[in-house]
């Protein structure tokens, strides 16, 4: 069955056709929650109210867009509500570079490349919602342009204009403060 006929299937009244909906996307919400929040029993929390959300919001689901989309632009707008409610930091940075390529660090470089997350962290969170989400939403999240342009329903192009802007802010930012190397 095709999204859409599963979503009729709920319309008319089929309780069980939604679980195939949430089995289908909960490791997609699951995965955009916790990328934006990275913590673990949250992001179970905030799954959940998401798929009630999008229970009781289906029929003002549009059939002429992606369901998945639909469904992350719900996800994205639940988790950027809590972000604000709860003060949360939008991106973690990873420690992925020592991971990959497993060099011995130095206690002093370790501190100093902590110290760079947290001030490219800290810029990133000064950034306005406007400039900040589609920057997240590309780079933390892995999403693409036109994912992003519809999810936050604005045009492309001003999709690659504020990411543009946005990186553009981070630099003149992180330049003035000492910034990243």
């Amino acid at each position: 069955m095709t999204d859409y006929e599963i979503v009729r299937e709920c319309l008319k009244g089929n309780k069980d056709a939604f679980s195939e909906i949430v089995s289908r996307y909960k490791n997609l919400v699951f995965s955009k929650v916790y990328n934006a929040i990275g913590n673990y029993e949250d992001t179970l929390d905030l799954s959940q109210e998401i798929f009630v959300k999008i229970y009781k919001n289906l029929e003002r689901y549009d059939p002429g867009y992606s369901f998945s989309t639909w469904v992350i632009r719900i996800a994205v707008n639940h988790t950027i509500d809590y972000m604000r409610k709860n003060k949360i930091k939008t991106v973690p940075i990873e420690e992925s570079e020592y991971n990959i390529h497993h060099t011995a660090v130095s206690p002093e470089q370790e501190y100093l490349k902590r110290e760079d997350r947290e001030k490219l962290n800290s810029a990133i969170d000064s950034l306005s919602d406007k400039y900040r989400l589609p920057l997240v939403m590309y780079y933390s999240q892995g999403m693409k342009y036109a994912e992003i342009a519809e999810v936050l329903n604005i045009p492309l192009t001003k999709v690659k204009n504020r990411i543009y802007r946005a990186r553009k802010m981070l630099k003149m930012d992180l330049e003035r403060g000492e910034g990243c190397e």
